[in-house]
Formats: C-alpha cells, sequence, structure tokens
C-alpha cells in the first residue's frame, strides 16, 4: 500500500468539512468497509488518506464539487454581512418587497385584462359585426347592427362558418318571477339557437343543440338556478318575465343550466332567452335594415379570410338595404348616399373587443390598451425603484467594504468570486423579499379588490404559473441589481485599500445622485398624475350639469300603470315631501336615442337626442329656461309641445325657434317648439353636450308609456318619505317591488373607471414615495456614519448643529429639485392629452404642480434631517475617540 502524501492529508482534514470529504470519496465506501473488517480500522484510514491524497488534483478539478461547496459559501457570507448591517438589509429586503407585491398585483390586472375571450375554443376566428352610420351631420360607430345582418352573412358569405346574434337589452332591467320568488336581473339577454356554434358556453344540464331550439324557452347560469328553484330540478320549470318598456309578461320554459361565463369574457349573463321569440319582435322590426339592434357575431373557417369578408359587406348593403329602402318607396339607395347617409359595417376580433373597443352600445364597460400598457411600464418602474434602493446602498457601503475586498484579493480570491458573493447577496435579498412580497400581495387582495371594483381570490396569486413567473422576476431582479455593484466592487485593488486610497470615486457618488433623481422623477410624476386626476373628478362631480340631480329619486318599472299613470303622478304629488314629479323615457346619465328632425321643409334633417316625456320633467330636473316657456299640462296642444336645448337650436340653424314646427322625420309626426332650455348634460363629461329635444306627450305613443318617474323631494326626513313612496307603489303597482335609486348617485356612476384609475394612483404613489424614502433613509443614514469623524472635526471648530444637519441634507434634497424640473414638462404633456379624452376638463394648474414638487422635497427634507441630526447632535468627544 503506497504512503500517503501527507501535506495533502493534512489540508484536506483541515479545510474540508467531514459530510464533504466523505461525499468526494463516496465511491470508496465499500472498499473501506472491507478493509476495516479485514486489516483493523487503522489500516483502513492509512488507506483512506492515501485514496484522498490521490484524489487531491481530481477534487480541485471537480467544477460541480466545487460550485456546491463555494455557493454554500457565498451564502454564509451573504447571511454573516446582512447580520452585521441589519438596518441596511431590512430597507433592501423590504423596499424589493414592496416592489415586488407591486408587480405581482399588477401582473394579475394585466393578466387578467389580456385573458378576455381567449376561453372559446374558436376565439381566433370570431369576430363581430359593428357598424358605422353615417348622417348628414355627424357619423356614429357602434357595435350594434341590424338584425337581419347575421342570417344574410350566413347566406351570403361561404367564409362564415356561423353567424349568430344576441339582444341589445342588458342595459334595461327584466322582471323575472317564479312562485313568490321575483328580482330585477340586469343580465337577462336574447340569442339565436346557433349561439353554441360561435360561443364556448358550456352546459351542465340540457343539451346545446335543442336547449333554444323551441320560442320561449331560457337558458339559466348555475348560480340564477339556485336562486330561484333552490335544490329542485329546473328543467322544465316556467319563468315569468316582463321587459322594461311593455307592461306583458311571458312564460319561459326552462331547457337548460349553463356554467356561469368567467369574468374574462366581455359579455355575461345570467339568462340566455330565445332570440326569435323575442316579445317585442315582429316581422317588420326583424326585417328592418335600417335599425340598429342586435350584436352579430360570425365565426369564420379557419382557412378563411377576414378580409374577404370585409370586402363583401359593402355589396351586402347596398343589396340587402337598397332593397328594403326600393321596396318601401321612400327612397333609392342612390338618393339615400347621395344625402350624406351610410351604412359601413367592419370586423372586430373577439380578443381585441375588451381592450381595444370603445364604440357606442358596448355589452359592458371594456378595459383599455392604453391603461395595460401604463400599469405594465408602472410596474417597471417600481420594480426598477426596488433594484435603485439595492445600488445605492450597496455602492454607498463600497467604501465601508473596501477592506474587504483588498484582504480577498491578497489571499488569493478571483475577481469572478467576488462577482458571484456580491451576486449571490443580491439574490439572496431577492429571494428574501420575494416571500414578503407573498405576504404583501395576498394582504392587501381585500384593499385591490376594493379598488378595482372586482374581488380577487388568493388562488390566483399562488398558481404555479404565478409563483414560477415570480421565482424567475426575484432571480433576474437580484440579478440586475446587484450587476453595477458586483462589478464595481470587485474592482477595487489592494494596494489602493491598504494604501489609505479613496476605494469610492467621484462617479460612484453621481451615480447614486442620479438615481435619486430618477427614484423622485417617478415617484412626483404619479403624485402628479394623481393629483389631476382627483381635481377632473372633483371637476366632474362638482360643475354645473344644467340641472338639478340632488335629492331626485328616479322609479324605474312604471311602465306598467299605463292607463293610472297620471293618478300616480297625482298620488305622488299629494305626498308632503314631494315637490315635483314627472314620467319620461330617460334620465340624465342614461342612453338616450336620438332621431332625425327638420325645422324647416327645404332643411336637411338633422339627429337630436330624444327624450318622450311627460308634464313637469323640466320643472322636476330643475332644467333652466333661455327662451319660452315647459308644456303646460291644462293646453290640450302642448301635448305636442317640444322644448330644444341650445345646441338643438343651432343644428337646426333657428334664429327665433319658439313657435315653430319641428317634424320627426322618419315617422311624419309634427310638434310645435315652445321652449328653450339651457344646455344640460345627458352624459358625462367625457361627451359634448349633444343636440335634444324633449317631446310632449304626444297622444300616439299612449299605448307606450314611459319607462320611469322622477320625484324631487324635501331634504328633511327622508326615511319617511321613502316610506310613503313604498305605500304608494305598493297601492298602484303591487305586482313588483319598488325600484329606486337617487339621480345624483346614478349620474357619478359614468366615472367609475377614473375613480378606480385614482384609486390605484394613489396606492402605487404611497408605494413609490415609500420605496424612495427607504433608499434615501438608508443613503443618509450610511452618510452620516462615514461622515462622523468629519463632523466632530466641524463641531469642535465652532459648527452649530444646524449647520452641520444642512451639509448633510442639501445632497440629498438637490437631486429631488432636479427632479421635479425634468418630471414637471413630461408630466404636463402627459395629462394635458389624457384630459383632452374628456369634452369639458380642467387645465393643470401650475399651483398643483408647486404643491407637489414642495411637499416631495419636505418628504425628502424630513426623511434625510432626522438622520442628519442624529449624527449632528453626537459629542464630539465621542467621534472623534472612536476614530
Amino acid at each position: 500500500m503506497p504512503t500517503p502524501p501527507p501535506l495533502a492529508a493534512w489540508l484536506l482534514r483541515r479545510l474540508l468539512p467531514s459530510d464533504v470529504r466523505y461525499a468526494a470519496l463516496g465511491d470508496f465506501a465499500e472498499q473501506f468497509a472491507a478493509l476495516a473488517e479485514a486489516k483493523g480500522l487503522a489500516a483502513a484510514r492509512r488507506w483512506y488518506w492515501t485514496e484522498v491524497g490521490r484524489s487531491v488534483p481530481s477534487l480541485f478539478h471537480n467544477h460541480a464539487f466545487w460550485r456546491g461547496y463555494m455557493l454554500r459559501n457565498y451564502l454564509r457570507v451573504a447571511f454573516r454581512t446582512m447580520r452585521r448591517q441589519p438596518v441596511f438589509a431590512a430597507i433592501n429586503v423590504f423596499g424589493m418587497a414592496l416592489g415586488l407585491a407591486a408587480a405581482l398585483l399588477i401582473a394579475h390586472y394585466l393578466v387578467r385584462e389580456q385573458a378576455y375571450d381567449r376561453h372559446h375554443q374558436h376565439a381566433d376566428h370570431i369576430y363581430r359585426v359593428a357598424t358605422e352610420r353615417q348622417f348628414p351631420d355627424q357619423s356614429v360607430r357602434t357595435a350594434l347592427s341590424p338584425r337581419p345582418l347575421a342570417a344574410a352573412l350566413q347566406q351570403a358569405a361561404p367564409e362564415v362558418a356561423a353567424a349568430t346574434r344576441l339582444s341589445n337589452d342588458r342595459t334595461e332591467q327584466v322582471l323575472v318571477r317564479h312562485g313568490t320568488q321575483q328580482f330585477y336581473e340586469t343580465d337577462f339577454r336574447f340569442a339565436d339557437p346557433n349561439v353554441f356554434e360561435v360561443f364556448d358556453l358550456p352546459l351542465v344540464q340540457g343539451s346545446s343543440a335543442t336547449a333554444l331550439a323551441e320560442p320561449r324557452t331560457v337558458i339559466l347560469t348555475e348560480p340564477a338556478a339556485r336562486k330561484y328553484f333552490g335544490n329542485t330540478d329546473p328543467l322544465g320549470q316556467v319563468l315569468t318575465i316582463r321587459l322594461r318598456g311593455d307592461g306583458d309578461t311571458f312564460d319561459y320554459r326552462v331547457t337548460g343550466i349553463a356554467e356561469a361565463p368567467p369574468p374574462t369574457s366581455h359579455f355575461q349573463f345570467d339568462f340566455l332567452a330565445h332570440y326569435p321569440s323575442h316579445p317585442f319582435m315582429n316581422p317588420q322590426r326583424a326585417d328592418n335594415w335600417r335599425g340598429l339592434a342586435a350584436y352579430t357575431y360570425v365565426r369564420l373557417h379557419p382557412s378563411a379570410s377576414a378580409d374577404s369578408l370585409t370586402a363583401r359587406l359593402p355589396v351586402l348593403t347596398e343589396t340587402r338595404l337598397g332593397a328594403q329602402l326600393e321596396a318601401g318607396g321612400n327612397t333609392t339607395m342612390a338618393a339615400f348616399q347621395a344625402a350624406g347617409n351610410g351604412f359601413r359595417f367592419f370586423l372586430q376580433p373577439l380578443r381585441d373587443i375588451h381592450l381595444h373597443s370603445a364604440l357606442a352600445n358596448e355589452l359592458g364597460a371594456n378595459g383599455s390598451a392604453a391603461y395595460v400598457r401604463f400599469f405594465g411600464l408602472l410596474a417597471v418602474f417600481i420594480l426598477v425603484l426596488a433594484g435603485v434602493n439595492f445600488v445605492n446602498l450597496s455602492t454607498a457601503q463600497g467604501a465601508a467594504r473596501a477592506r474587504e475586498v483588498g484582504v480577498r484579493k491578497a489571499l488569493g480570491s478571483a475577481r469572478r468570486q467576488l462577482v458571484h458573493q456580491f451576486l449571490t447577496e443580491s439574490v439572496v435579498v431577492s429571494f428574501l423579499a420575494l416571500g414578503g412580497a407573498l405576504l404583501l400581495a395576498l394582504a392587501a387582495l381585500p384593499l385591490l379588490g376594493w379598488l378595482t371594483g372586482t374581488p380577487v381570490a388568493a388562488a390566483a396569486l399562488l398558481g404555479p404559473r404565478v409563483l414560477l413567473g415570480m421565482l424567475a422576476l426575484a432571480l433576474g431582479l437580484g440579478v440586475l441589481a446587484g450587476a453595477y455593484p458586483a462589478f464595481i466592487l470587485s474592482r477595487y485593488q489592494p494596494t489602493e485599500v491598504f494604501r489609505g486610497g479613496r476605494a469610492e470615486q467621484g462617479r460612484g457618488a453621481w451615480l447614486r445622485s442620479g438615481l435619486v433623481v430618477f427614484q423622485f422623477a417617478i415617484a412626483m410624476g404619479l403624485m402628479l398624475a394623481t393629483a389631476v386626476v382627483y381635481e377632473q373628478l372633483a371637476f366632474a362631480r362638482t360643475a354645473d350639469p344644467g340641472f338639478n340631480p340632488e335629492q331626485t329619486l328616479v322609479l324605474d318599472g312604471t311602465e306598467v300603470l299605463r292607463s293610472q299613470t297620471a293618478a300616480f303622478q297625482s298620488a305622488l304629488l299629494a305626498l308632503p315631501a314631494v315637490q315635483a314629479a314627472a314620467h319620461t323615457e330617460a334620465v340624465p346619465g342614461q342612453r338616450v336615442e336620438a332621431s332625425p328632425f327638420r325645422a324647416r321643409p327645404e332643411a336637411e334633417p338633422q339627429q337630436l337626442d330624444r327624450i318622450y316625456t311627460g308634464f313637469g320633467l323640466g320643472e322636476t330636473l330643475g332644467l333652466r329656461l333661455a327662451a319660452g316657456r315647459f308644456p303646460d299640462p291644462m293646453l290640450a296642444s302642448d301635448s305636442m309641445a317640444a322644448v330644444l336645448n341650445e345646441t338643438a337650436v343651432a343644428n337646426l340653424g333657428l334664429s327665433d325657434p319658439i313657435g315653430q314646427p319641428l317634424t320627426r322625420t322618419d315617422n311624419g309626426r309634427t310638434y310645435t317648439i315652445v321652449g328653450v332650455v339651457e344646455d344640460f348634460h345627458t352624459a358625462s363629461f367625457h361627451a359634448a353636450i349633444g343636440p335634444t329635444v324633449l317631446l310632449g306627450p304626444d297622444p300616439f305613443y299612449e299605448n307606450r308609456p314611459r319607462q320611469r318617474f322622477v320625484v324631487r323631494l324635501q331634504a328633511d326626513e327622508l326615511p319617511a318619505t321613502l316610506a310613503a313612496l313604498q305605500a304608494t307603489w305598493a297601492r298602484f303597482i303591487p305586482q313588483q317591488p319598488m325600484d329606486a335609486h337617487f339621480l345624483d348617485t346614478a349620474f357619478a356612476a359614468q366615472y367609475r373607471s377614473e375613480r378606480t384609475l385614482a384609486r390605484l394612483f394613489g396606492l402605487f404613489t404611497l408605494l413609490a414615495l415609500v420605496i424612495a424614502g427607504l433608499g434615501l433613509f438608508g443613503l443618509a443614514m450610511f452618510t452620516a456614519r462615514r461622515r462622523q469623524q468629519e463632523l466632530g472635526v466641524r463641531k469642535v471648530f465652532g459648527a452649530s448643529t444646524w449647520q452641520l444637519a444642512w451639509l448633510l441634507t442639501h445632497r440629498f434634497v438637490r437631486p429631488v429639485a432636479l427632479a421635479f424640473v425634468l418630471v414637471a414638462p413630461l408630466a404636463y404633456v402627459l395629462l394635458t392629452r389624457w384630459l383632452g379624452g374628456f369634452a369639458y376638463h380642467i387645465t393643470p394648474r401650475l399651483g398643483t404642480f408647486l404643491l407637489i414638487g414642495c411637499t416631495a422635497f419636505f418628504i425628502a427634507a424630513l426623511t434625510v434631517s432626522y438622520q442628519a441630526l442624529s449624527a449632528a447632535r453626537k459629542n464630539p468627544a465621542e467621534t472623534l475617540r472612536q476614530a
């Protein structure tokens, strides 16, 4: 047996832990045991160390072994460094945890927005057919299309595999009743029987081939079935429904139970009924090419081209619509187009509807691709802020760690090993922050649900894809954040360090100042955006809408009154707390239909937003007269009276409108203009005030009573007043519950997306400020410690506490001021562009910008001054003694 090399064996005994030694020679375990049994333990040990000596060269070339050993060493040193600097470690971990938590929440929002309508098997081949309707004076782009379009496409376009329709009913509530259960439903929709050929709507009970095959049949979602039928079998049961705008009821038989559509569907439903048997459907409406009353969807063959179908649409319009115009005897297609009218159909990919469609009459509130891009950029900025903190504190500690680097290099450490060490420390911080980020994100889920108005399940943040993505993000962020300090700190030379040379060069200080500028530029940009969004919301809430929404109650569902409408109005006016009451087709904040009108026979018809009303609507809403009067119930002629707003007068070209006739050209009804009111908003401040006409209780529409009452109440004793209204309602309409809401609440609901945006701005602004403040606090604390001796000398020579505090403070607040100078012009341009989406908006004020700048300056000064004052107040005898 050869003699073991004593030096190699001794080194390995002393330098390597026992588990590494035995792991390295694990292949000889059986031979060791056999030799120990045959010749004794001492002989086996001698043989063991002989083999260790022979294996030394292979050990030093065994990369897997050394990587594992060095990784454990890197981790040990990383945790040791964090224990020595607990404050800086806490700042790094907490700041990065905030950044990762914000990124996780934003990523959930972005993934959700991008996932709309992707659950359908043929989503890539499904399109919605939308309409651009040309009028002589304007063009309107709407998601609606004519009812007969789907059947025409199915017949005339070989590219179409299936075409189906959804009804335009979701904006109006439907009263659904089964036994004693009755509720107003907003997600009641009608669909063609072949809707299953286009969309994936899985049925839990029933067959998609027959569920909507028969008239007056309906499909319920599982939650709706439980709501009305509990645990009983709903198939074959009957639901009684009543649509708004009609007093009659209709029975529908339940033929299927569907899974509830996912939240990432651009159309939602609880009820899906047979469209051809729609209560309002008749042959004239079903074949009307000029009316836009349905949502049309097509599924193309996989080999078909959307461009090919788009090319067919103009020909289809001219042939079908032209034939109908000529059959009606009113005009020809050429004359129709020559007068400035027209239809243009265009295709919208299903997956693009949620983020890229902002048409009139959308099925629901869509998202915004611009907001998705913005919040994605915001997540990147917040992550960069967290990484900037790590870079700043790491470079600031460069001088303190220079001696460590010098000693390591003097003992033989290669620069590559130092880079690995510093990167390991950064990744350790990042993974510790990831754990904190998951806890913060889970704790913030209720807050996020309140901010966005959409509940978020914890499972959405703990899925395997999300966790793997967050692990990859944490690793990438750790490497990127630690790259600069790793490569800079590892460059320090032992000779400079030991001779007392400065390890920290001037460019390090410039880098830190630049990063502070970057951090506070982002924070102040978010602060400015938040302030301007809230100011615009305050403007929309407090600006004069042209009517008085306060203490105004809207009672929906009153079309069932029919001949009792006048009696119900009299009963309301008899209540002591009711100041005024009137019935109307629509109120501000609800969709208003447009119709063509002309004031002179030779003039071109103008599209006016029309509202059919009863007597007293102007007084009830508080509309202000500019000329003339409101319709008078004592004058029989005022049943055909019209009241215009100022914009309508201008569009009609009238200089003296009072007493002039006004003809609705699509039905020939003529009214007399009796008054002009000041412009008032029927929609949000996003849209300019349109030309509007209020039409009196035309006797022609006596069988179509208005759908709601508007009631102005006194401010005192509201509960008693509501109880009296409830009693009056029960006396006239006992068959259905009272459906009431205040007008100001409904009008303010139009700004829901802006309120959500403002809340999210506020949340992420706070996060950005906290992260930036943490970094500034850490830098100030480190600088105060590093310059403690200098401060002691200055204090000995007469410097005051406040002078010393300013000496430390000014170097940090100057970058904040520079950040404001850089970000303010850019923020002004971007916010002005955003405000351009409102027809009526504020102008960003200089005072707001200065206030935000002063606030950021104060926060930075307050963060730094605590450390500065603490350092300046120390006894110089102690600091100089420690030198």
